[in-house]
């Protein structure tokens, strides 16, 4: 899958497998006001894009796109103020997220068909620091992240990526942040 960028038009660049377009460099500067940067580790096409138009309401929104194969060494070397983790690509998301939280800064979120409040993998993401969780509704591209859905996951990340310094999870409208922990 390689890496993908998108400007927050919805339009995304990438490289493929072996390829070399753009993907995007410099760090996100989240906390001040500027651009905000998500690294998504998914190998899910369709929430690529889906995520790449929600972002798109978000102009200051960057997003890169890499593949779970390059996951460890994707999230050391692209800029990222929120890292998504798509647990729907991923074999051992709560893993992964853990992981995450130790090799690089960014707040951590996760979403996925298997992360619904209540659930183990839920309970999993959240003890191994996750920070925001979505759960997805609509199937594994998330198309209703056209509606509320979207608008809260949105808010939710800009939140992580405005206040990433205080560590303090940041939950979904309706969601309480400390609820699992």
């Amino acid at each position: 899958m390689g890496q993908t960028t998108s400007d927050g038009s919805g339009t995304a660049r990438g490289t493929g497998n072996g390829g070399t377009g753009s993907s995007g460099t410099g760090s996100g500067t989240g906390s001040g006001g500027g651009t905000w940067h998500v690294t998504l580790v998914s190998d899910d096409p369709g929430l690529a894009v889906s995520l790449s138009a929600l972002l798109a309401r978000a102009p200051e929104a960057r997003l890169s796109v890499v593949a779970t194969a390059d996951a460890l060494a994707g999230l050391r070397r692209l800029p990222a103020d929120v890292v998504l983790l798509d647990a729907d690509s991923l074999p051992d998301v709560a893993r992964l997220a853990g992981v995450a939280v130790l090799i690089q800064p960014a707040p951590v979120a996760v979403t996925g068909l298997s992360v619904i409040p209540g659930s183990q993998g839920h309970d999993l993401c959240r003890s191994r620091g996750a920070s925001l969780i979505h759960a997805k509704t609509g199937g594994t591209a998330d198309p209703l992240l056209a509606g509320p859905a979207g608008d809260a996951l949105l808010s939710g990340l800009g939140a992580l990526a405005a206040g990433q310094a205080t560590g303090r999870p940041v939950a979904p409208a309706g969601e309480d942040a400390d609820a699992g922990l």
